[in-house]
């Protein structure tokens, strides 16, 4: 999106039509982006999944235990 001219959060979250926090915790990785953020980032950029994102293996959930 930097090509586009659209450098801040700010330019960027109003391109796709979402919200400055959406962008932000996508960006950082604090977020998975949910579908419709995907299509709206495709469609918006003209491009396929794969060229803005890296598709990884889902995690084995049942292993995943949260500390308390």
């Amino acid at each position: 999106m930097h090509a586009l001219g659209h450098r801040t959060a700010t330019a960027q979250a109003e391109y796709l039509d979402v919200s400055i926090s959406t962008i932000t915790r996508v960006l950082a990785g604090e977020v998975q982006p949910s579908g419709a953020f995907i299509a709206r980032a495709c469609a918006a950029l003209d491009c396929e999944i794969t060229e803005l994102f890296e598709v990884a293996p889902a995690r084995d959930r049942d292993t995943t235990k949260a500390v308390a």
